[in-house]
């Protein structure tokens, strides 16, 4: 497939143009080829781009040149779904040849247990092959450093940090509903030229559970590349504690994370010292003993979204008053708990406060 050439383009959601896409930098490719980025394993195999047996489809379109030019990422549900319902014994299976089938990855890595195992599992097929990365930026939480830092040093792997550019973007700062595709279109733009350079396919953790979800930045992801094998291999939540618990990693039932910037209620700007006071009052209510904690951000006020079985640990006065006096010091000036207890995407089921 032969592309366009005139004047250099821009890839929607990176800093890459159109002519280092084309087949004189990244090795010839066909129609067949979804990301436009080419693996080693892919090259080898002729598979253009995804294999066969990949869930990852290309939405059709009346003008298939643009199309072609502008792949729209989107899964297959039912076939996810299909595989889902497998044993965790088949999927494990399907995951490790996945993965070893790669020459080199580059495991986006957060220190959540999504991506620990996907850590695990390519550092046990590949060896040194297999690298993690890290994008450290404000909306990381400082724990998830922390234990990325923990589970790389107990797997003997190398980790990788990279600074990502997304405060400087607008789209992203604006904190509209695609934050997350700019988000994640940064941290295509810091890994890209990393892969590129080492000839490594990227990796990253979702799972069959993130597509109950609206999610912008899988989207940017597959258009840049990136390959998801818990999801191809159709693992959900449930599988993938199971299978870290069994491989021994220690951090198998942590609880799910997220950026801090979906702390932020969508249309409020995000910057790096309001992220900064929610991570404060979220160490410090962890400090105290809540193990599952989101601290939404509604300006002066912090919305405390708490397990649903440790709301009841807030009746004591004792630990009321320390909980209030702990995000009362990260910045804010209300606090309140709120009884529904934590729920994905907390802040999309309330109207704006």
């Amino acid at each position: 497939m032969d592309l366009e050439q005139s004047s250099p383009q821009r890839y929607p959601g990176t800093n890459r143009t159109r002519a280092r896409l084309d087949g004189r930098a990244m090795g010839k490719y066909d129609d067949a080829c979804l990301s436009q980025r080419i693996c080693s394993a892919c090259l080898r195999s002729r598979c253009g781009g995804v294999p066969a047996r990949s869930p990852f489809v290309r939405e059709r379109s009346a003008a298939p040149a643009r199309a072609v030019y502008h792949p729209r990422m989107i899964l297959d549900p039912a076939e996810i779904a299909s595989r889902a319902a497998r044993p965790l014994e088949e999927k494990e299976r399907d995951l490790r040849a996945l993965v070893g089938g790669f020459d080199r990855v580059l495991v986006a890595f957060s220190g959540g247990v999504d991506s620990s195992l996907l850590l695990k599992v390519a550092v046990d097929e590949l060896g040194p092959r297999a690298r993690a990365v890290m994008a450290e930026g404000p909306s990381l939480p400082e724990r998830d450093r922390a234990d990325a830092r923990r589970v790389a040093a107990q797997l003997g792997v190398e980790l990788t940090v990279v600074e990502t550019n997304e405060f400087e973007d607008d789209r992203y700062l604006r904190n509209a509903s695609d934050r997350c595709y700019w988000c994640r279109s940064a941290l295509v733009d810091a890994l890209a030229p990393l892969a590129e350079r080492e000839g490594a396919a990227l990796l990253y953790g979702p799972v069959a559970d993130d597509l109950d979800e609206e999610r912008p930045g899988m989207e940017a992801a597959a258009r840049g590349g990136f390959r998801a094998p818990l999801l191809e291999s159709g693992f959900t939540k449930d599988d993938v504690r199971q299978l870290a618990r069994a491989l021994g990693l220690p951090i198998w039932d942590k609880p799910s994370s997220a950026c801090l910037a979906s702390r932020v209620p969508t249309g409020t700007p995000i910057d790096a010292g309001r992220l900064a006071r929610i991570d404060r009052a979220e160490t410090g209510l962890r400090a105290l003993g809540f193990r599952v904690v989101r601290v939404r951000d509604h300006g002066d006020l912090a919305r405390l979204e708490l397990g649903p079985d440790e709301i009841g640990k807030i009746a004591d006065a004792g630990l009321r008053a320390r909980v209030v006096g702990d995000v009362l010091s990260a910045g804010f000036r209300r606090v309140a708990v709120d009884l529904e207890g934590y729920r994905p995407a907390g802040l999309k089921t309330l109207p704006r406060l």
